[in-house]
């Protein structure tokens, strides 16, 4: 299963997938300016999603994005959220691989 998570400056919004499949979405407004309440929300997320954790997690942000999955810009939205390992927080929630990638690539994609 992977679990697809869109981390906006307002709200979370999130898909469970099996096998191609969209299982359960949920979204949650964290109405927060800062990172951590943010984090609260989408950890209430993945305790209602994937309990029992996912093969995969994919986390989309609407700022700018390195290879390495951190972001390195993210203006006027969420403060603290440039720079930290969000890859391996969500590694360490889900116990799957985890990516983190920007909304221009979706966008594009469209």
């Amino acid at each position: 299963m992977m679990l697809a998570i869109d981390l906006g400056g307002s709200r979370v919004k999130a898909a469970l997938f099996d096998r191609g499949a969209v299982g359960d979405l949920m979204v949650i407004d964290h109405g927060a300016q800062a990172l951590e309440p943010a984090l609260r929300a989408v950890d209430q997320v993945i305790r209602r999603l994937a309990p029992d954790g996912v093969d995969s997690v994919g986390l989309c942000v609407p700022g700018l994005v390195d290879d390495d999955g951190r972001v390195i810009a993210l203006p006027g939205k969420l403060a603290g959220v440039v720079g930290p390992d969000h890859v391996g927080w969500f590694h360490a929630r889900t116990g799957g691989p985890a990516c983190v990638g920007d909304d221009r690539i979706p966008f594009c994609r469209a």
